[in-house]
């Protein structure tokens, strides 16, 4: 079965990523490796689940929060904005320490925030290019909330060794507890900082009556003691956890990305595109990964046969709208046309009707993985090609909505099987955002109906009703991958070939999808899970 040949898939992955880091990193200092003798000391000890309710209750109750930092690696962030709202919503007076900018530009941060100096200026004058060089706009999410939630925000970086920059940033971090003793402070620094032994205990030798608690990030230790756990918060002690909602391999995937666009690109992820939009440009290997991602899973598929050659497709990212746009002006229908250029526009990745073509609009792993995977259905379906290839797809919203469904929901599907914390939107997610969104309640009701209405398609566009699909894609794919999860259903290729290969892609083969998926699950009280 499929579910059996994972683990080794991950591990193995994991491996290669991190080898490919270690080829790319120059000589170590002897210090940064006594760090890292450290971490893997500290992470290899005891640990155990824990739950929510305490893993919450421990921040709340802590005077300063550290939580380690991958550079390169944007979904740490996502934790950071989500304890920070934690802490902001139970605790007054929240501020946030980060190591991203010298302790000595603290005036320029402060009139960053106040809005009296703009994000290039602000840039410009603390020399982030040189000081930091990894990826602003990673970091830009946490200014936007403190700027939103009137949040203050200390400098703690410093020139010097390790343990040099660690004493400045603990004297720092002990002189703010000490000014604001009843505040909290959440610190953002490297990982390999915020081990017990090294800011922690400095700033407990200067305050001694500060509580802390250490939140670690997708830890390797962990990650491979855990593989068959859905579990996402684990603690070593009362005060230190690791929260792995992400497969480490990502945050390797992302340092090598990095590495290789650096070293081409001494100012990689400060082009005026990335400030504006945040989009990662494709390297030289992105295509030979793609089709590494494809060869993957074709060989846990195991289908009977393919359509067509593996790599009979073309690429593009955003640095090629000309030439999409160019492809698009070509495309025998208006609706069709119109559809492409809001895909490309909204930044929607997508295959270009009656085209081999592949727009992903910005390069992370999980982008690429899910086109991978639509690649896939294209290589193992006669039927999808055949509706793919032809006006017949723009004729009908349903038909359309349909059509697309399947592909997220296969691409969702299995792209939890090499990142199963990837996250969706269900059931009561929409239910509580119905107010404001009206898509939210055309969605309720399809999950809920027998049969297709004219009233959820009729007044949207055919790009509406591909946002839809993408939602109801992940969906289902989330409850079947906790059907699996939970051993209600079992899945191997002939699954995949009934449900997907050989689909109709119609109305009823719609609704015996989605009722596979929702059979035996309360699938009404299920949400989106944050850790």
């Amino acid at each position: 079965m499929l579910e059996n040949q994972i683990s080794d898939i991950q591990v193995n992955l994991l491996k290669y990523l991190k080898t490919r880091v270690l080829d790319n990193e120059t000589q170590l200092s002897k210090e940064l490796k006594n760090y890292r003798k450290d971490q893997s000391y500290y992470n290899s000890r005891n640990f155990q689940i824990c739950a929510e309710d305490e893993f919450i209750q421990s921040l709340i109750c802590s005077n300063v929060v550290y939580i380690g930092d991958f550079h390169t690696f944007d979904h740490n962030i996502k934790n950071v904005l989500r304890i920070a709202q934690i802490l902001n919503m139970n605790r007054a007076g929240l501020t946030i320490g980060i190591e991203f900018i010298q302790a000595n530009k603290q005036k320029t941060l402060d009139h960053f925030l106040a809005g009296h100096i703009t994000e290039m200026e602000f840039l410009d004058e603390i020399n982030y290019t040189e000081s930091w060089r990894f990826p602003w706009s990673h970091y830009r999410q946490i200014f936007d909330f403190c700027k939103k939630n009137k949040v203050s925000v200390v400098a703690l970086n410093s020139e010097g060794k390790l343990s040099a920059r660690d004493k400045k940033a603990a004297a720092l971090i002990a002189t703010q507890m000490k000014k604001f003793p009843t505040k909290p402070l959440l610190v953002l620094f490297g990982e390999l900082h915020i081990l017990p032994n090294k800011i922690p205990q400095l700033v407990k030798m200067n305050c001694s009556k500060t509580r802390h608690s250490i939140i670690h990030q997708n830890l390797d230790e962990v990650f491979l003691a855990t593989l068959h756990i859905g579990e996402q918060i684990f603690k070593y002690n009362a005060n230190e956890f690791c929260l792995n909602n992400s497969p480490p391999w990502l945050k390797y995937e992302s340092q090598v990305y990095w590495y290789e666009n650096y070293a081409d690109d001494p100012e990689f992820d400060l082009h005026e595109y990335t400030l504006e939009n945040g989009l990662k440009t494709f390297n030289n290997e992105t295509q030979d990964n793609f089709l590494q991602v494809i060869k993957i899973y074709l060989d846990l598929l195991k289908p009977q046969q393919l359509t067509q050659t593996l790599d009979d497709f073309n690429l593009f990212d955003h640095k090629s709208i000309k030439q999409l746009k160019n492809k698009t002006s070509k495309l025998p229908l208006k609706t069709m046309q119109s559809f492409v250029k809001e895909c490309i526009e909204k930044n929607e990745s997508l295959r270009l009707p009656m085209t081999n073509s592949y727009y992903c609009s910005n390069y992370s792993a999980n982008r690429m993985i899910s086109l991978a995977l639509v690649h896939i259905y294209f290589l193992c379906s006669e039927q999808v090609n055949k509706l793919h290839q032809s006006k017949e797809l723009f004729k009908t919203k349903p038909q359309f909505f349909t059509y697309f469904v399947f592909l997220f929901t296969h691409s969702y599907l299995l792209s939890k099987f090499l990142n199963p914390h990837r996250k969706c939107n269900l059931y009561s997610d929409f239910k509580k955002i119905a107010e404001e969104d009206r898509h939210a309640v055309n969605l309720l009701k399809l999950i809920d109906s027998k049969k297709f209405e004219t009233s959820f398609f009729e007044k949207r566009s055919f790009f509406q009703v591909y946002k839809m699909a993408k939602k109801m894609g992940a969906l289902i794919g989330e409850h079947l991958h906790i059907k699996i999860s939970n051993e209600d259903l079992k899945i191997g290729a002939d699954f995949f070939a009934k449900y997907f290969y050989n689909s109709n892609l119609d109305e009823a083969a719609f609704y015996q999808l989605k009722n596979l998926a929702n059979d035996k699950l309360n699938y009404q009280e299920l949400s989106k899970r944050y850790f």
